[in-house]
């Protein structure tokens, strides 16, 4: 049974593109509790019918798949009172494995409990770079905050940014919209989000068009990781001081908010489960309909908001997404849906990422 697991898997990697895999079972192959981690992911896929198939929001766990992490997890905590080994990279591997297969069956609850563990195991080791293989807990870090909206565990990925790299952060911009947020001091920290998000999505459009693009990991680490941790660091709306700019306040959240339904569109492109649309498609319409916000000298930043909130709604809520739209270009004087596109791409859109869902508000916004 163990070594069909094991077949299960390899096989799904050369019929699928699965992110950090070969990874995985590197380190499963040379670790008895990550390796039991490997056979649960197995488990948890094979008897779901999705081991074949694209990755999914709903995959629920099973009798064997628990069975191997429990396994894994009494392995682990036999390990941790070793003075070596319980510092290893190994043990690492497999704590962050447990942390990989909660976030996959949504279990955040679980999730930031082996996130705090691991935290506490790299600070004794002393640091990410005495890691060799810092990519997987970087990934599940900034995977597991981004379906959850919390701040990341460990700190800014710096050497992904490198000036010496080919990446979002190199790109140039000349936004309008960015240019006049830039104005509110309160909004300092968002703008620079929102400016890597735009140049995320500049970046993407140019190279987005090749299908090996969307399969190189090397890639992903330089052009998703940053950007997405950056823009999860930014404050919450109820942590900022009482005192700032009313009009800068109203902004952040509705912002912040189109930033994270954006990335979420972008790491579904790249194949990284789950995409945590279900929670996000909730939290940004219910804010942007519950809480008018004032557009005025900010319109086109108001058109991105809505127009992100329908693209992540795909049709729900389809009557409200419509008339805000509307209203907007009303106060922009655009005739047409083409002209709101083009002002819409001066920030960030979703020619690459999203396609379809791009192409379907195209089509609801001309049949108005």
């Amino acid at each position: 049974m163990e070594l069909t697991g094991v077949k299960t898997v390899v096989y799904d990697s050369t019929q699928h593109y699965r992110p950090m895999l070969k990874i995985w079972v590197t380190i499963a192959l040379s670790d008895p509790s990550a390796f039991h981690l490997l056979l649960s992911h197995a488990a948890l896929f094979r008897s779901s019918g999705k081991m074949f198939s694209k990755p999914y929001d709903d995959v629920e766990e099973n009798d064997e798949a628990v069975k191997h992490y429990t396994l894994s997890l009494r392995s682990v905590s036999s390990r941790l009172h070793d003075a070596a080994d319980g510092v290893s990279e190994g043990l690492i591997g497999s704590i962050v494995g447990f942390a990989c297969h909660d976030v996959q069956v949504c279990n955040f609850e679980r999730w930031r409990v082996h996130m705090q563990g691991v935290k506490r195991i790299v600070k004794l080791r002393g640091g990410m770079q005495t890691l060799k293989y810092s990519y997987p807990l970087r990934l599940i870090d900034v995977n597991g905050c981004l379906s959850s909206d919390m701040l990341p565990h460990f700190p800014f990925p710096s050497d992904l940014v490198d000036i010496n790299h080919d990446g979002p952060y190199q790109m140039t911009l000349d936004s309008q919209p960015l240019a006049e947020l830039s104005k509110y001091d309160g909004l300092a920290d968002l703008t620079s989000a929102l400016t890597s998000v735009a140049k995320m999505a500049k970046f993407i459009h140019e190279r987005g068009h090749a299908p090996s693009f969307w399969k190189d990991e090397p890639l992903f680490c330089r052009v998703f990781l940053p950007v997405a941790h950056e823009v999860l660091s930014v404050p919450r709306l109820y942590a900022h001081e009482e005192g700032e700019d009313p009009q800068a306040l109203a902004l952040r959240e509705p912002l912040r908010l189109a930033c994270l339904a954006y990335l979420s569109l972008a790491k579904r492109r790249f194949s990284i489960p789950p995409d945590g649309m279900v929670h996000r498609k909730d939290k940004i319409f219910e804010f942007v309909s519950m809480n008018k916000v004032d557009w005025t000298s900010h319109h086109v930043l108001g058109l991105w908001v809505t127009a992100i909130s329908a693209l992540v709604c795909s049709g729900i809520h389809w009557p409200w997404h419509a008339q805000e739209l509307h209203n907007l270009m009303n106060a922009l004087s655009l005739r047409s849906w083409s002209e709101a596109a083009a002002l819409i791409k001066d920030i960030a859109w979703v020619d690459e990422i999203a396609p379809d869902e791009g192409m379907l508000l195209e089509k609801q916004m001309q049949s108005i």
